[in-house]
């Protein structure tokens, strides 16, 4: 189904994560983000069934998506502000910085979960909550 349709697969961008090519995760989920996600009029395209739409943008933001919501994974995207941080139920804080060398860098380079490199393109919320 095209991404980009009135009722999208909006997990559809982050198949290629499994692939070779995860920076094709990342392209289509940034176009997905400027093309159909505005503050104007219409500033959310298709339908948004019970907030799914919504709720795409939310988890795309920070950059990650849950493609198989009951497995406790994350398919890392890449996030849109410089910072963001997440409230744990532990009242701990999970916190996303992205270094970027222009606004529109949209491929991830590296990534350091506190202070050592991960090389996944998934992350699960057990092994979130465990290191932060």
């Amino acid at each position: 189904m095209d991404p980009l349709a009135t009722e999208p697969g909006l997990q559809t961008p982050y198949m290629h994560n499994f692939t070779n090519h995860p920076w094709k995760t990342r392209q289509i989920v940034n176009k997905i983000r400027e093309e159909e996600y505005t503050d104007g009029p219409g500033g959310l395209s298709g339908n948004d069934d019970s907030g799914q739409m919504s709720a795409w943008y939310v988890f795309g933001v920070p950059g990650f998506y849950p493609v198989d919501p009951v497995s406790d994974n994350y398919q890392l995207g890449t996030p849109l502000f410089k910072q963001t941080v997440i409230n744990m139920a532990s009242g701990k804080k999970f916190i996303i910085n992205v270094l970027k060398k222009s606004p529109s860098s949209i491929y991830l380079r590296s990534v350091l979960l506190n202070g050592t490199s991960y090389k996944f393109n998934t992350i699960s919320y057990k092994y979130i909550s465990r290191v932060v």
